[in-house]
């Protein structure tokens, strides 16, 4: 019931009453449910934000075993979000998501590799500080930016077209790693491109330049 009021399938779409049985469902064990009321929690969806609320039934449908809850409450310990910062926690609920095939948890754990590898970790400032940084010609910033829209982490929507262009705007700047990041693209056919031989041998002639 709590499906069909949220997408409007087969009745008008309520996100009040959709929230109304997700809690009857959540209050009686089901995980998905307890994601559901998180996430709307989360996202002011039929009801006011609430941070606090959110974690709580969060954590709930992780220990249930719940992979979209794994996910989001690993984004919330990385961030500090409704709770203590907790890299450690983050890194052991995103794992468990990834290990259950969470897309969306294999990014973010690849992307936070390669941050914590490659860069400063800038990342832990606002994506609104982070673009303004980028938009005045910081290639780190640009390198970061893009690394957050190709895996749709730290408060962005996942975006292929946003991560190409900044990865591009880091690696014309002299990026090293944005020059990498691209030739791997590029290679093997990636955020909407077509394998492109001829880039990856201008990228590569580029990437020794840098050197």
């Amino acid at each position: 019931m709590g499906k069909l009021f949220a997408l409007g399938n087969g009745v008008n779409k309520e996100p009040e009453h959709a929230v109304y049985w997700w809690r009857k469902a959540a209050k009686g064990g089901l995980s998905e449910a307890q994601y559901q009321l998180g996430k709307a929690y989360l996202d002011g969806f039929g009801i006011t934000k609430n941070p606090t609320e959110s974690m709580h039934w969060m954590t709930l449908a992780a220990e249930n075993g719940n992979h979209n809850a794994e996910y989001e409450l690993g984004k919330m310990y990385q961030e500090g979000y409704a709770t203590v910062e907790d890299k450690v926690l983050a890194q052991d609920w995103l794992s468990r998501a990834a290990r259950s095939g969470n897309s969306s948890a294999i990014n973010f754990l690849a992307a936070l590799s390669k941050l914590v590898k490659y860069t400063s970790l800038v990342y832990q400032q606002s994506a609104e500080i982070l673009e303004g940084k980028a938009e005045n010609g910081d290639p780190d910033a640009q390198f970061e930016l893009g690394l957050r829209y190709e895996s749709g982490a730290w408060d962005v929507n996942k975006n292929d077209q946003k991560a190409l262009y900044w990865l591009t705007k880091a690696s014309d700047n002299g990026n090293l790693h944005a020059t990498n990041s691209l030739i791997h693209i590029y290679s093997h056919g990636g955020l909407g491109v077509k394998k492109n031989p001829e880039q990856v041998a201008y990228l590569t002639k580029r990437a020794k330049n840098h050197h």
